[in-house]
């Protein structure tokens, strides 16, 4: 027997080129809401926003894992976190393709506050579309009907914790608020 047969922990591909696209896409929102605020704040929204997007999704993706699998229809491990880090590149995708626009609403807002609405509709807006392909992905595993009701409370709260997140990463790091 080979020691790879042996090896009771499955081996999870990390694809660089999908992490950095995961980081890129918020660190580029972070980037446009904190334009308007100076440098410092474009600096720490850019660093605080991917940070704050993966840290909630790596929070939050257990209870998700131990709620399918107490429906009796979890996948495996491995299977669960490729479809968590292919949907983190797909949020990171929609982000990178909203920064242009909101880049040019934030720069040409007639003051902070403005800008900050901008970017906060497009990080609200861009998280809906990442947790519907995140969905997407899941219900291709999952086919059952009764995990949409499992995503959905877990979507929600997820949503609700990231956006207290947001709402203290503006308050402290941009020093938005």
């Amino acid at each position: 027997m080979s020691a790879a047969t042996l090896d009771p922990t499955p081996q999870i591909a990390l694809k660089w080129r999908d992490l950095a696209i995961a980081l890129a896409g918020p660190a580029a929102v972070g980037a446009c809401i904190g334009w308007s605020a100076g440098a410092a704040a474009l600096l720490q929204m850019s660093i605080m926003l991917p940070l704050s997007f993966v840290g909630v999704t790596l929070a939050t993706l257990p209870a998700l894992y131990v709620g399918v699998a107490l429906a009796g229809q979890a996948p495996n491990v491995q299977t669960m976190l490729k479809i968590a880090s292919a949907a983190q590149r797909d949020l990171g995708l929609i982000l990178l393709g909203l920064a242009p626009a909101l880049l040019f609403m934030c720069a040409t807002a007639t003051d902070v506050h403005e800008a900050l609405v901008f970017g906060t509709l497009g990080v609200v807006l861009g998280s809906m579309v990442g947790a519907r392909a995140f969905y997407t992905r899941f219900r291709q595993t999952i086919p059952q009907w009764q995990a949409l009701g499992i995503f959905a409370l877990w979507a929600l709260l997820t949503g609700g914790l990231g956006w207290e997140i947001y709402l203290n990463i503006l308050r402290t790091g941009g020093q938005l608020l």
